[in-house]
């Protein structure tokens, strides 16, 4: 071989062997970067996934929290029972000790209708369930009595369904079942005040009616003025009765009623004239309740109101026995007459510490007497038709006196110096709570 050939085969033999370096080092290259990519996804899924680091801190602070509002309830619980040596412990009893150890307005305590009390943390919106001193973190409302109903009624797509018996499928964006409880009862009648027309019923089956699904419950009934001009579902059946036209009605049966996770909204005369309802469960994703909702609901005496609800219509839970009621934050629109012929009312809370950014009627107040408001922990006495706001800055006055026979603030033009308000204060909370302000 002379030199030249030996020269051209070890340049060809230098090219190939760098051209087959080259192909290694671009594949080694591409696999890194494709290494690289998973690793980056793997690293971003377990920062921002739902299992996520972010999300088990969050959860882990959240947990921390419950935890702490938990302990703080077990507490002053504890401390409530000891003041009345072991006796049971009231509403009144365990807010004034979460007032002492919590502070004031940052817990609401209420009844759910039978011997347990509920506490909403108002900052964090925790929920927490007191049966005898047992503390337990609230739980959605689900229906937990299975497909054994007698009737039921759906609502898809803005129509309400006609009556479906047992036996039969009951599927829709929301369902009303009503369950036979095996009692037997007689419903206290009712006067159609409106009207006078007067409403009696027989002894008949008692019911458990359970609304669950997706979306609003809508509205059962229209009117014009105070005329019912049509009616869907079980008012239909209802309407129907007043009319003379069937000689029963089955909304006056019923003795407890669940509205479950999920409804967002309780429609216009929804559960108007279910004289026998005593125990109402109401879940918190309903952010509405209409017109005339609980209208002649007149044994029912204890209301949750939901912790997201924003707006109450007219007349809502007009003639029923409520009393006490809770105001939530998220409130935007409380209408006229809500409580209307409520004589039982004791009290109305209003957890929000500015009242400006609600649009509320005067006529809410309508026919309460002797009845308590609490607003801005400052505690205001409404009697006969006229209530006093203390401590808000809403006219010229520090004061404001609302008279809704007028419908005016009836001290708005009255101008008075620091000093003289103060003192008007100072009087106000000195007769109606006992404390003397310096």
């Amino acid at each position: 071989m002379n030199e030249k050939s030996t020269l051209r085969k070890v340049a060809n033999d230098y090219l190939t062997h760098t051209k087959n370096k080259k192909g290694i080092t671009l594949i080694a290259l591409v696999v890194t970067i494709v290494v690289l990519l998973i690793l980056a996804g793997v690293s971003i899924n377990l920062v921002l996934d739902n299992n996520g680091i972010i999300a088990k801190s969050k959860d882990a602070k959240n947990n921390a929290i419950e935890s702490d509002e938990k302990e703080k309830v077990e507490m002053a619980y504890v401390s409530a029972a000891l003041k009345k040596l072991g006796d049971t412990v009231t509403a009144e009893e365990l807010q004034t000790e979460l007032d002492l150890s919590v502070g004031i307005g940052k817990t609401d305590v209420t009844t759910n209708g039978d011997d347990t009390l509920n506490i909403l943390f108002s900052d964090t919106e925790h929920n927490f369930n007191v049966d005898e001193g047992k503390v337990e973190k609230a739980k959605p409302i689900t229906n937990n009595y299975g497909e054994n109903w007698e009737v039921a009624w759906t609502y898809t797509n803005g129509v309400w369904s006609n009556q479906i018996n047992k036996g039969e499928k009951a599927e829709g964006d929301v369902v009303a079942k009503f369950y036979k409880t095996g009692n037997r009862v007689k419903p206290d009648g009712f006067t159609w005040r409106d009207t006078g027309d007067i409403f009696t019923f027989e002894e008949g089956d008692e019911y458990r009616l359970v609304v669950e699904g997706n979306g609003p419950i809508g509205d059962l009934g229209t009117a014009e003025g105070t005329n019912i001009t049509s009616a869907f579902g079980w008012m239909l059946q209802s309407v129907m009765y007043m009319k003379g036209a069937t000689n029963t009605c089955i909304m006056p049966y019923v003795k407890e009623l669940i509205i479950c996770d999920g409804i967002t909204s309780i429609g216009n005369y929804a559960f108007c004239g279910a004289s026998g309802l005593e125990k109402l469960s109401i879940a918190n994703t309903v952010t509405n309740i209409g017109d005339f909702a609980f209208l002649y609901d007149i044994n029912l005496e204890n209301v949750k109101l939901p912790n997201k609800i924003e707006s109450v219509g007219r007349n809502a839970f007009r003639e029923t026995k409520i009393q006490n009621i809770t105001i939530p934050n998220s409130v935007k629109k409380l209408s006229g007459f809500i409580f209307a012929s409520c004589y039982n009312l004791a009290s109305i809370k209003f957890l929000p510490t500015d009242l400006t950014g609600i649009d509320i009627d005067g006529e809410i107040f309508c026919s309460i007497k002797n009845c308590t408001i609490y607003v801005k922990n400052e505690i205001v006495k409404m009697k006969f038709g006229s209530i006093a706001l203390v401590g808000q800055i809403r006219t010229i006055s520090k004061i404001r006196i609302y008279d809704p026979k007028t419908n005016f603030d009836i001290l708005s033009k009255v101008k008075l110096s620091n000093e003289k308000l103060d003192l008007i204060d100072n009087e106000i909370i000195a007769n109606f709570t006992g404390n003397k302000q310096n």
